[in-house]
């Protein structure tokens, strides 16, 4: 792999999203799709997330296994969920998973220390002091 690229995906209870950047930061695809909440509908969310990959490595004309990818996703901080995502394996050159509430906290306040509360199909806190995540809640009605 000459250079490395980066696959960021918010999945949410709604929709995901996706964006595939070089080693520059530039744009090179984005793609949105439905829900991808892993806990509330596992088969839907794994099929979404699969979805996007395909989409955002045929835009880019690349294949996924020189993507580097970071999903935040709702109902990954479920234990028997992370169990679950263990087992997901998407084509790629490197996988990690952390909760949407994370992935939004770092995105809000580019990687300093700060916190943010999420409110949508359900809502969840997060405190990011540099090190280490505290985080709250997390559950909301399945809508």
């Amino acid at each position: 792999m000459s250079s490395p690229y980066y696959l960021g995906i918010d999945g949410g209870g709604t929709r995901c999203r996706a964006r595939l950047i070089d080693a520059q930061g530039k744009v090179l695809a984005q793609a949105e799709g439905g829900p991808a909440n892993v806990f509330s509908a596992w088969d839907v969310a794994i099929g979404t997330l699969d979805a996007l990959i395909a989409q955002i490595a045929d835009q880019a004309q690349l294949p996924a296994t020189e993507m580097r990818i970071v999903a935040g996703l709702a109902g990954a901080n479920v234990p028997s969920v992370q169990r679950r995502l263990a087992d997901w394996r998407p084509r790629c050159a490197a996988l990690r998973v952390v909760t949407d509430v994370e992935i939004a906290c770092i995105g809000a306040h580019g990687g300093a220390p700060g916190a943010v509360f999420i409110v949508g199909t359900g809502s969840q806190g997060a405190c990011w002091d540099g090190d280490s995540f505290t985080l709250l809640g997390g559950w909301g009605f399945a809508l």
